[in-house]
Order: C-alpha cells, then structure tokens, then sequence
C-alpha cells in the first residue's frame, strides 16, 4: 500500500488492509441543500423540472419527484437557469452549461463557467456567463463565441435576461437598461433620459415583429427602429395572469424568478418555493431538504448531532434522519451565524448581533453587546459582531473574539483582553487556541499571539503572507495554521518560522477561506473547492472541486460526523466518503 493512500485511508476512517495499491480520492457521496429557494421552470408534457439555488434540480412527474445535484453530474449545486430543447434539459449553474442524457440519467458537461441565463429555439441554444459574453450552442455541439470577434456584446454588458427568436435572432438584456440585439451587434436603452436611475431588463421576448422588453415599469415594444409603450406581456407574465387575483395575492412578499403553465395549472418559482396554482389549490411543490440555506458558513457537532450555521438562514440540527431550524429573534441575536464551537456542554455560536450557547438537552441561551451595559465584567460580547469561537482542546477552556475584543469564556465569569491587553484592532476575525497558547485574526493587522498575559501583534514584516486572516486553528502538534484572503496558507511551527502553502504547492488557489484540523490532517477550504494536507510534511494529498461533485465552489468548514467527512459550501452542504 502506498503512503498517500494509507494517509487517505486514514483520514476517511478507512485504515484497512487492501490487496492493491490503487490511489484512493475523497469523493463526493451525497449532497444536501435548499430545495425551497428556487431560480426556474421547465415543463413539457407531464415533466416539470425545477431549479434551485441549493439543491440542485428536480423532474416532478404523476410517479414523483427525482433530484439531480452535483453527485448525478452537475458542476454545482447553485442553478441559475434552465430550459428544455428538443426533449433534453439544459442547465446553467454556478461552474458550467450542462444538459441531461437521459440514457445514463446523468448531466454532461457541455461548457466549463459560470453561466446565468439561457435561451433557445429551433436554431439552438444561446448561454449568457458572467462575465457578459454569450456563446451559441449549436444542435451539433459546437461551442462558439456568439459574434464576430470583439464583439461589444463579449465585454460590457451584465446580462439580466436573455431570449431567442424563431428566425434566429436573439437579444440579451441588461442590469443598466440596455438591450443588445444579437444579429445587428447593436444596443438600444429604455431609458427616456439617460439621467435617470437604469431600469434593469426583467425579460425579453424575441418576436417576429420585433422585441418586447419588460421592466419594472412595464413592457416595451421595439420594431427595429422605434420603442414605444407596449401592452403585451411575456409567457412569464401570461402565465401569472391565468392567475385568480387572490392566488396573485400570495405572491406579493415573494421574489418571483419564473412562471410557466403545466398540466392545466400555474406554477411558479419564488424564494419561497416551487409553488402550484390551480382553480382547487395552491400548494409548495417542495421536497425535503436542508432548510438553512444555500450558504453555509460553520459546522460543530454537539450532543450527537450535527449543527449547521448559514449567512442569512440561522442555525440548523441534523440528527442523521431529519432537519431542525433554530433562528433568530427566538433562539439566536441574528441569523448570520460566523463561527461555531461545543466544548461538550455547551454549543457556542458567533452571530452578527451577539453570542448564543446551547446546552445538551438543546436550550438556547443569548448574549448581546447589551446585556454588558454599564457592567464590563458580565458574561457577553463588548461589541456588538461576534466572529469566532473556538474551543482550547488542550485545557477545554472556552473563547470569544468579537470585533474588538476576546473573552475567555468561563461559564461564571468571563475574562476580558482588549487594548490595554494589546489588541489594537477593530476586525477580529477568528479564533483558536492550543494549551493556553490564543491567536486571534484579524482582517487588517495580521494575527495576535497570546502566550502569557499579553497578546502581541504578528504581520506580513514577520512571516505572514497576508494581514488579511480568513480562518486559523491549531494542529495537534501545535502548529497554527493561518488561511489568508490572497495568499494562500501561512503555517507557523512551534519556533515561530512560517511556511507558505499556496496554488503553486497543490491549493486549489491562493484564495483561502478555512483551515479545519481533522487528526493528521488539515482541511483548506478555497474559493475553488478544498485540498487534503498532511499536517506533519505539508503536502497536498487530496484535492475535491466542483467536477468531483463539490456543492458549490466556496468551502468555508468541514467536520468529521457519522463516519464522513462533511464540507460547508455557498450551495449547500457536502458529504465525503
């Protein structure tokens, strides 16, 4: 056996003896995400698929609903847009263009980038990316750059809608109120006067006439030289208008991405859900899924169960058969968690607006910058942000790094360090410690170091890579690995020398989100997917992105739970075997 595969073995918790030494990579088994957040609609027939910001896509049929995500060949989790051809199902995500073979019931992929929307007809498939430019995808899978080269539609133009006509043309819309119209490689604007605020294009339907343009302020009709008020609305309006008054009533709080007619009903995506209306009733076509969200920022497991934080959805408990949700103003200061820790009795949780502790029979406990009005020795934040907890699993003592101070966080009373104890900054950003030894990142001085009474300042003239600290820990050794915002992974030995681990030594990129010790190993999460480490020798064993079934590109936590390796990403959560 070699040496990288018994590492990996390891790791995985899969030290066993095998008769071949074949390499072992972590793989992605499972995903779970948000179902109930969706970006758009597909119906043919009795097929109606669903997309979501999450959780992947959804085939609804009389026989039941089938999820596609990024372990049935999607490059991520985070649908932006889709549409049906011809019978195949094509899909925009947040890592490519990719369509449905339904020989193998798994997507392929037809175009590796960050795809937004999609438009077709019978001449074929057009695809708007990020970064404004739009390619044709022919019926015969060739891929090419829409327009001669140098278009100006390839450069400056965030695309907000796009659409295809029946003759072949096609139009792209825009965020600042400009239509570009794909065959003349011209634009035309909305706006009546240009010093007025942009109207973003909501929706564009290429017709036989002309254009029809939909913005907020209603529908435009151009006929290739004028544009004039219009009175004719889109499929998706059309669609919303087969509605009684009262079933549009229900969408008046929500977000509404798409609308499309299926069997006799209305459906239509919302932030709310997949939600169908029919002269009977209305209900959410949701499915079970994780309801936290699609952008998880922390995990901890506590009392045999797994917790997880997210950006704007609070706090969620799976206990390995079915989700719980905890959320703020009743269990939690706000519902943008940023860090989690359990020294076993407690369940700390970092939130934006304070500091909540869960204790093992579940109940919820808040601490705010307010509850130390007038009494700095009380046990809560001096600020308001609360960005990292962290756990001392050498002594097991607690600690609290708000934005400007840290607290050790003893149950009774909390010992407070701030400037006088040589904490000059105002952006903490995380914490970790080790047999007493404290760090503390911050997001413009580097990191402080705490061993003895004072915590003393160490930056990018000592070492560091970068003053911008995203994430720090300890290994069991003691070495502090540091996940810088630019510059890759600054780890410091027990004598104070770094090391820089960056893209050229095996990282995904030089961007780093988190470091998660897990035994001998150490888990770097990445704008770009995450990377294995050997803790002891520095090298990259294992590398999981976005083509390996990765949920979503951004890894801001991992934590061994049941067995499996599981991964926090900006689309959901992923599960290693």
């Amino acid at each position: 056996m070699t040496d990288r595969l018994q590492v990996l073995l390891t790791l995985l918790g899969l030290g066993v003896a095998l008769a071949c030494s074949t390499q072992a990579q972590p793989r992605v088994v499972e995903t779970h995400g948000d179902g109930g957040d969706t970006t758009c609609l597909a119906a043919a027939d009795e097929e109606l698929w669903i997309g979501t910001r999450g959780a992947g896509m959804f085939r609804m049929t009389p026989d039941g609903s089938v999820r596609y995500d990024s372990t049935t060949g999607l490059h991520g989790n985070r649908v932006h847009d889709c549409l049906l051809l011809g019978g195949t199902v094509w899909v925009a995500t947040e890592g490519a263009l990719s369509r449905l073979d339904r020989e193998t019931d798994r997507f392929e992929l037809v175009e590796l980038g960050r795809f937004t929307r999609l438009a077709a007809s019978e001449h074929g498939l057009w695809a708007s990316g990020s970064d404004g430019g739009v390619v044709r995808i022919d019926l015969e899978d060739d891929v090419r750059p829409n327009g001669a080269g140098g278009s100006p539609m390839a450069s400056d133009l965030p695309v907000s809608a796009l659409s295809a006509g029946p003759d072949g043309r096609w139009a792209a819309g825009g965020f600042d109120g400009r239509v570009y119209l794909g065959e003349e490689q011209r634009y035309i604007s909305v706006q009546p006067d240009p010093a007025l605020p942009a109207e973003p294009i909501q929706w564009l339907e290429v017709t036989g006439e002309g254009v029809l343009i939909g913005t907020a302020a209603g529908t435009h009709a151009f006929d290739g030289s004028s544009l004039t008020q219009a009175p004719q609305r889109g499929r998706r309006q059309v669609a919303l208008g087969a509605m009684s008054k009262a079933q549009r009533a229900q969408l008046e709080r929500l977000e509404v991405r798409d609308a499309v007619r299926f069997g006799g009903a209305v459906v239509v995506a919302t932030d709310a859900g997949a939600l169908l209306f029919d002269t009977g009733e209305s209900r959410v076509l949701s499915t079970g899924a994780m309801p936290c969200g699609e952008r998880l920022t922390a995990l901890s497991v506590h009392a045999g169960a797994l917790w997880v934080g997210s950006f704007d959805r609070g706090l969620c408990r799976y206990d390995g058969v079915r989700w719980e949700h905890f959320a703020g103003p009743e269990h939690l200061p706000s519902d943008m968690v940023n860090d989690m820790a359990s020294d076993g009795e407690r369940l700390l949780v970092a939130t934006a607006s304070g500091v909540t502790w869960v204790d093992a029979e579940g109940r919820f406990q808040q601490r705010t910058q307010r509850d130390c009005d007038g009494d700095s020795r009380d046990t809560c934040p001096f600020h308001a942000g609360v960005n990292g907890v962290t756990v001392d699993r050498v002594t097991g003592r607690a600690w609290v790094a708000d934005l400007g101070a840290v607290h050790r966080a003893d149950a009774a009373r909390w010992k407070n360090y701030y400037r006088r104890a040589g904490i000059e900054s105002r952006a903490l950003t995380r914490i970790a410690a080790h047999g007493d030894v404290v760090a503390v990142g911050t997001g413009d001085r580097g990191l402080y170091l705490k061993d003895g009474r004072r915590f003393d300042g160490i930056d990018d003239q000592q070492g560091l890579s970068d003053n911008w600290v995203m994430d720090l820990a300890f290994d069991e050794g003691g070495a502090l690995w540091v996940a810088t915002c630019t510059q890759g992974v600054s780890v410091r030995d027990a004598s104070g020398v770094f090391r820089v681990l960056g893209a050229r030594d095996g990282l995904p990129d030089d961007y780093t989100l988190s470091v998660k010790p897990l035994g001998a190993r150490i888990v770097v999460g990445t704008l770009r997917g995450l990377a294995v480490v050997a803790a002891d020798s520095h090298a990259v064993e294992g590398v999981v992105g976005l083509a390996d079934g990765l949920s979503g590109h951004e890894v801001h936590d991992a934590i061994e739970y049941d067995g499996r390796l599981w991964v926090a990403t900006d689309a959901g959560l992923s599960v290693l075997q």
